[in-house]
């Protein structure tokens, strides 16, 4: 067989065909946008978006902006009402939605804050015995009596956090 008469490859078709499209509006910091999702027929999958996803309403920024607001000490209606007013109306969005992120956010914190101390800290610690000359010897203080000698030196356990340690965590969110 020649290269003109060779037969052509069949094109793997997808079951389903696109049949016009549907609007769907998603919220961002800008404003809601509406986005043409193609129908589809023949199939019964539902078109799946690779930039936004299935059922997305809304951006991750927008949530981020929630988060932010929520974590600095606003109450979920205070952050319902300065996403209003730095977004405008049409980009706010409803009181569920602030109140579902703040309670996930609530639900994560309260989990990390419980979590078992044994596993995850560990303490770096040295023996040091006084003749070693690393700590040294006490001075007598000026609340001493004149001649008193200071107490003998006695061994330390010289004990630090670890590099990543900061302070302790408060308790869990209410």
């Amino acid at each position: 067989m020649t290269a003109t008469n060779a037969p052509r490859p069949r094109r793997m078709r997808s079951p389903g065909a696109r049949n016009g499209y549907r609007p769907a509006t998603v919220k961002t910091t800008v404003g809601p946008v509406t986005l043409e999702r193609p129908k589809l027929r023949g199939t019964t999958a539902a078109f799946v978006s690779r930039l936004f996803g299935k059922h997305v309403t809304k951006t991750n920024a927008l949530e981020s902006l929630v988060i932010a607001s929520f974590v600095r000490g606003l109450s979920v209606r205070d952050v319902e009402a300065t996403l209003a007013d730095a977004l405008g109306d049409q980009a706010a969005i409803s009181k569920s939605t602030v109140s579902q992120v703040c309670q996930a956010i609530k639900t994560e914190y309260n989990t990390w804050a419980r979590r078992p101390w044994a596993m995850s800290c560990s303490i770096s610690c040295s023996w040091m015995p006084p003749s070693s000359g690393c700590i040294p010897a006490r001075r007598p203080s000026r609340s001493w009596p004149r001649g008193a000698s200071p107490p003998p030196a006695s061994p330390s356990l010289l004990a630090w956090p670890p590099a990543w340690w900061s302070r302790p965590r408060p308790g869990p969110i209410s």
